[in-house]
């Protein structure tokens, strides 16, 4: 099978979030699966040394475009520019709805010029989304990664294409490619449901429930994320010989000038914003560091106010709480080895993947109840042994703090502890994992169209 992947970046090239990272590890996990993958992207600034093949010239309805032939990870890459619109410059500009509208819809016609024809055209996001309603005679697939980010545009050109969604005089990117693709899917099944909600919708849920959304987990690189062989680290460890965790831990209270008094050390690396629920944190909190059973170590920028609020809260406790106004990939990684727990109380979460991390390192996430964190953070159960983290359900600082008192009884039962970190340890976060569900839908999609 042949898929063309449509997405607008691809780390460590071309990356602002989340959407890179997919871009750089599904398609060559697809590709160890047996899938043949065109990865279709647009030619950013960062991506003009990967294609050596080019340029090749090809008139669309979106104007002249030019792309470029290489390989990366064993998967072809075909980087794309329509009238010059990429290029230079940083990946997201202020005339996005004019260069991704145009990229999208000159993407059919760009694939048909360089062939081979797709089996399947799999687009992710508003940025891609109308190529799913470009595209005639091949079936469509569009994943949604983040639903605030919708691409609603006024409609001066809509290069001829038919059957778009339009509303108060506005064309929506995403919300035409829900109504044309053949099958819409987002990054976690609790998510799909959720999104299809008027809660959560996002002003789409009528759309998208008369969709329906399946949900697959995103993964993680686990050869990056690998506490046995992870260089950031102060000593590996694995889920059979644990002893480096305890160095990583003196490593890391060092790092935030925090004395080790066996107290809980739970960690945050996060962007400082109202989604992530960080507001809850200091508030949960606060009677654990009062009376010297917890640690916080925090990584993160974002909303002024919430890095005040935790920066007063490290003034406060000195001797408990370390914050760090920044983001170091290295130090990262080294909390995620060295803290007992990680919380992540997010509002809303479509997958997350600190959780993910945070339990391929041993270290036990404290999660709201909510998307992809209901579907991958196993809830403890003592009496069964099972279970990979604590989760609840209440977004307020006291639902949160009960659960991080049942994680700090839970560590002084060493047996109890170890069997839940060696739990976390266990699990399967993959993108082999993910690329075998997107496998499976590709199959079913394809075979229906015929």
């Amino acid at each position: 099978m042949h898929v063309a992947f449509v997405i607008a970046e691809l780390a460590p090239y071309a990356q602002v979030g989340g959407l890179g990272a997919v871009a750089a590890d599904l398609p060559p996990a697809l590709a160890r699966s047996g899938i043949d993958v065109t990865l279709v992207v647009p030619r950013h600034e960062g991506l003009r040394g990967l294609g050596t093949a080019g340029p090749k010239a090809i008139p669309t309805v979106a104007g002249s475009a030019s792309c470029w032939i290489g390989e990366i990870d064993g998967v072809r890459l075909v980087t794309v520019d329509v009238e010059g619109l990429f290029g230079d410059g940083p990946v997201y500009q202020t005339n996005d709805l004019d260069r991704f509208g145009r990229f999208s819809v000159a993407v059919p016609a760009v694939i048909e010029a360089i062939g081979p024809p797709p089996d399947l055209v799999h687009v992710h996001d508003w940025h891609a989304s109308l190529t799913a309603v470009a595209t005639e005679g091949t079936p469509t697939i569009l994943t949604i990664h983040n639903l605030a980010h919708q691409g609603w545009f006024e409609p001066d050109d809509v290069w001829g294409l038919s059957g778009l969604v339009e509303r108060d005089g506005h064309v929506g990117m995403l919300a035409s490619g829900i109504a044309g693709a053949d099958m819409v899917t987002t990054v976690s099944p609790t998510y799909a449901a959720e999104i299809q909600t008027p809660e959560l919708g996002m002003g789409l849920d009528d759309l998208l429930s008369s969709r329906g959304v399946t949900g697959i987990v995103n993964g993680i690189d686990t050869e990056e994320w690998d506490p046995a062989s992870d260089p950031n680290l102060a000593a590996p460890y694995d889920a059979a010989h644990l002893e480096g965790k305890a160095i990583n831990r003196a490593a890391v209270l060092d790092a935030f000038g925090i004395p080790d008094n066996n107290s809980l050390v739970a960690a945050v690396i996060s962007r400082f914003d109202h989604q992530k629920g960080l507001d809850l944190i200091p508030d949960a909190i606060e009677p654990f560091l009062a009376d010297g059973r917890m640690a916080l170590i925090a990584l993160g920028t974002g909303d002024p106010a919430l890095q005040d609020r935790y920066a007063e809260l490290a003034e406060a406790h000195p001797e408990s709480v370390g914050y760090r106004a920044e983001f170091d990939v290295g130090l990262a990684h080294l909390m995620e080895a060295g803290a007992d727990v990680f919380l992540m109380p997010s509002r809303f979460e479509p997958c997350g993947l600190n959780q993910m991390y945070s339990m391929r390192y041993g270290t036990i996430p404290v999660v709201h109840r909510t998307g992809g964190l209901a579907d991958t953070v196993a809830p403890w159960d003592a009496s069964t042994g099972n279970g990979t983290g604590f989760a609840f359900d209440s977004l307020t600082p006291a639902a949160l703090g009960v659960e991080i008192a049942a994680a700090l009884a839970t560590r002084t039962e060493e047996a109890e502890w170890h069997q839940l970190v060696r739990n976390a340890m266990s699990r399967d976060f993959s993108w082999d994992a993910s690329a075998r569900e997107y496998a499976r839908i590709y199959s079913d999609l394809a075979k229906a169209s015929l």
